[in-house]
């Protein structure tokens, strides 16, 4: 057997939101549906199933098609204020798909800084549009999640 070349997605941002609010965002259904996905369904707990749709409209243009649609999964490496990591169910998805996703969250003074790692993509240049398109799909997402977290709250216009 020949050696099998990978490569790793890493993406970061800095949100101006304390870590704990972080996880809240990246694990409660009700906050991934405000900023993120169609639905979302599941616990935030290691070993619980979730699951999370997306509408087409959802995406930004040039975001990987494969992205679209519904995703299963189990959390995997969950520490509250700190990591959220979950792998995917390959079933009915491009075997070429990787399955673990990590987000790493880290205490930049009043701030976190929020890290995506997705990781063993296809290595070679066959592969580089697959991992371009995950690539502008994750940055799509951190940028939701930013304005989600910075975003002023609404004021009552009852007085």
């Amino acid at each position: 057997m020949g050696v099998k070349r990978t490569r790793d997605l890493r993406i970061s941002t800095v949100v101006k939101a304390v870590p704990e609010r972080v996880y809240r965002a990246l694990t409660s259904p009700r906050e991934l549906y405000q900023w993120w996905s169609a639905r979302s369904e599941g616990r935030a707990v290691n070993g619980v199933a979730f699951r999370m749709d997306w509408d087409v409209g959802d995406v930004e243009p040039g975001v990987y098609p494969q992205a679209l649609g519904r995703v299963r999964g189990v959390y995997v490496d969950l520490e509250p204020g700190r990591k959220v990591g979950w792998a995917w169910d390959a079933a009915g998805r491009s075997e070429s798909v990787p399955r673990l996703v990590s987000f790493f969250i880290v205490p930049v003074r009043k701030d976190s800084e929020v890290t995506i790692q997705h990781c063993g993509f296809p290595g070679g240049p066959a592969a580089a549009p697959f991992y371009e398109g995950f690539s502008k799909g994750w940055e799509d997402m951190l940028t939701r999640l930013k304005r989600f977290l910075e975003a002023r709250p609404r004021r009552s216009m009852i007085r």
